[in-house]
Order: C-alpha cells, then sequence, then structure tokens
C-alpha cells in the first residue's frame, strides 16, 4: 500500500518542469518507482532498458513461460512508468528467441539475441522504427551449428555490430558479425579461434574510441573462466584472448574507462562466494583499480550498469534479505575514481528483487530497471541527477 500511494502521489504531480541553467532550457523529466506485469503466467529477465525516441521508456529483455520456451520482449512505457506497448513478435516465423539486448539509435533501435536451440540455433537481430514497427529482422549463420548472441553496438561509422559464438555445443569460439543497420545485410563476420579448449560466451561489448572491448566467460572443463578480447572496428583481433583473474564472473557488464581502457561491472554468486565487483582495466587488458567494498552490495553482486554522461558509473544489483522478511534491490552511483558516492534502495517485504539493467536519460537522470516478485514483474524507476526519487 505504501509503494502504491508513493506512485499515485508522483504520478499526481509529475508533470514535466522547466529548469532555465545558463540561459540553457532543460526538460525535467518526472520521477517514480513503478512495476508492472509483462504478461501473465511468464516470468522476465530484463536486459536492457533506454529512453524512448518519442518519449517513455524502452525495457528489453526475455520472458519464459512454465515449460521455460523463451520469447524476446519490448516493452514502451509513458514517461511516468505505465504501460503502453509490448512487442513479441518478429515475423518470419521466428521461433524460440533468448537474448534482448537493445540500444537506441538515430532512426529507432536495434535488439539482438539467438533464434532456435537444441544445439542448433543461429544468430538474431531486428531493427525497429521509433514507433516499434519492424524495419527488419534476420538470422545469422549456419543453422545446424550452435550460434548465439551476446550483446551488440552501434560502431562509429554507424554499422551494427553483434559479438556471439559459434561452433558447437561442446566447444565454440566468439563469433563477430558487421552489418548495415538499413536493411539487415551482413558486411562481414569473423571466428575468433583461442588456443584454450571451451565454450566462449561473450556477453557484453562496448566501443570506446575506435577499439571495441569484450568480456564474457569460457565455460570449460570445470569453473568459468572470465576472459577480455578487444578488436577494431573491422572485426580484426587487437586482444585475441586475455583471461582476467579475481575480477568476477564474466557475467557482467563492460562499459568504457579512463582513454583507451575499460570497467568492468560484475559479480560472482557461488555456494562459497557472493561479490561484487567494479574494476578499471587499460587498454590491454591489465588490472589497474578495483573497489569492492559496498555497504550492502558486498555480500551480493552486480547484474548490469552503464557509464553516465558526467563520467560516472552506475552499477546495479541485487541485495537480498533482511531478516529473512524484507528484499532489497541496491544500485550504486559510482564516481569516476570507483569510489561509491551514493546508493538508491528499493525494498519490498516478500518480494524479490533483481535490478539488471541501468541507463542515463536526458535530463541528467537515471534509469533502472529489473524483474520484481520472483520474476513474474517488470521494476522500473527513474532518479534525478542527485540519484534520487526527490
Amino acid at each position: 500500500m505504501k509503494f502504491f500511494l508513493l506512485f499515485v502521489l508522483i504520478i499526481w504531480g509529475g508533470s514535466c518542469s522547466l529548469e532555465k541553467i545558463d540561459d540553457t532550457i532543460i526538460t525535467t523529466l518526472p520521477n517514480f518507482e513503478t512495476h508492472f506485469v509483462a504478461e501473465a503466467n511468464k516470468t522476465v529477465s530484463v536486459e536492457s532498458v533506454v529512453e524512448a525516441i518519442d518519449g517513455g521508456y524502452i525495457i528489453s529483455g526475455q520472458m519464459y513461460d512454465v515449460n521455460f520456451f523463451s520469447t524476446i520482449f519490448i516493452i514502451k512505457t509513458s514517461k511516468t512508468g505505465s504501460f503502453e506497448k509490448k512487442i513479441t513478435s518478429f515475423g518470419n516465423n521466428f521461433g524460440e528467441i533468448l537474448g534482448g539486448k537493445l540500444i537506441r539509435i538515430s532512426d529507432g533501435y536495434l535488439i539482438e539475441g539467438s533464434e532456435g536451440g537444441g544445439g542448433a540455433s543461429q544468430i538474431f537481430a531486428a531493427k525497429l522504427r521509433p514507433d516499434l514497427t519492424i524495419a527488419w529482422a534476420k538470422t545469422y549463420g549456419i543453422a545446424s551449428r550452435d550460434e548465439k548472441g551476446g550483446d551488440l553496438i552501434l560502431s562509429s561509422k554507424g554499422e551494427l555490430i553483434v559479438a556471439g559464438n559459434n561452433g558447437t555445443f561442446t566447444s565454440n569460439f566468439p563469433f563477430l558479425l558487421r552489418i548495415n543497420t538499413d536493411n539487415g545485410n551482413l558486411l562481414d563476420s569473423a571466428t575468433i579461434t583461442n588456443p584454450i579448449f571451451g565454450r566462449y560466451f561473450p556477453v557484453s561489448m562496448i566501443l570506446n574510441g575506435t577499439s571495441i572491448g569484450i568480456m564474457g566467460y569460457n565455460f570449460g572443463i570445470s569453473i568459468p573462466i572470465p576472459f577480455f578480447m578487444k578488436i577494431d572496428e573491422m572485426l580484426k583481433p587487437l586482444i585475441a584472448y586475455k583471461r582476467l583473474e579475481d575480477i568476477g564472473g564474466g557475467t557482467g557488464v563492460l562499459v568504457p574507462g579512463a582513454g583507451d581502457g575499460f570497467v568492468i561491472i560484475d559479480g560472482i554468486v557461488t555456494q562459497l562466494k557472493r561479490q561484487a565487483y567494479v574494476t578499471s582495466i587499460n587498454g590491454n587488458g591489465d588490472k589497474i583499480g578495483k573497489f569492492d567494498q559496498f555497504p550492502l552490495l558486498a555480500e551480493s553482486g552486480f547484474l548490469g550498469g552503464a557509464r553516465h554522461t558526467n563520467g560516472k558509473y552506475i552499477a546495479c544489483g541485487w541485495g537480498g534479505q533482511t531478516l529473512g522478511v524484507d528484499y532489497f534491490g541496491e544500485v550504486a552511483l559510482l564516481t569516476a575514481s570507483l569510489s561509491v558516492e551514493t546508493t538508491y534502495e528499493f525494498k519490498e517485504s516478500n518480494k524479490s528483487i533483481e535490478f539488471t539493467a541501468a541507463n542515463s536519460v536526458s535530463d541528467g537522470g537515471y534509469l533502472l530497471a529489473g524483474s520484481y516478485n520472483n520474476a513474474k514483474e517488470i521494476i522500473l524507476v527513474k532518479l534525478n541527477n542527485q540519484f534520487k526519487l526527490q
């Protein structure tokens, strides 16, 4: 009830206002906390959240039914977080689709994943117009092989680059695609072979300057080993493979760092260890800084993050339970030197919370999204530039 009253008050007083700073007019968007069901009897995994081109917000990820059949979803909300529109079909008789990472571009949105399953899947990508109608949707690769998408970026040349893997269920390597964003035509592809046997899963990719960092994990013989790669925009390897030691599990987010470096926002959760990590690496993949002492997240892990335009970092994750009753999700705003500036905490009795996506907003504020109520609902939060609701 407390959450509902807060949300009603926010909507009631949440009309956009204007601030004048140094003769520049900045639209201030309403702040809110809300959650809603994406589809009845399905659970959700949120991958991305962005500000919509025509106002409001876009959330993407995947939904699972009781038989674990997966479908990518895209949901559009209003500026106050109310549900407006949902996309789950991409035409061309595409079957089960895993993934759902999405980015906004000047004339729409790009989303990626993998279509199929059972050791025979292809990388999937689609472009949506600003109104979320499908401009094109295609699969790439050989249908008889095990090929999965991992992440996507827009290059400085305006081309879509997707990082995935290809091979078989027991042995595969990072597989990179360069795609024309106007029509979805494949421009080039490259497989990066490595001397170490395993199953390579690129998870996060980001452009810094003209080089692209890629982070993931190698699910080899025993414990998954995180790795770092770097390529140029023509898919040429600059660093083909570098093992990452003690800086996460390779399932988090890679964001641009200082100079030609990167920052890893990640975590590890096993039977023996629950640890959150934020680590800076240089352009060679060498660790140059680490911060892992968080008020509540020290016994947690990070699932997502983003770099704000002012050089700060958003590290989002989950907390767990307090006294076995209250669940809390927590997100940290970090400075450029990886120290905690402030945190945001969402607490609810008997309702699990996981923040898995974050982004910045045009008014200087922040977006947070994830799953809520045992992944039966989506939670969406808009904070101001002080990382607060008010």
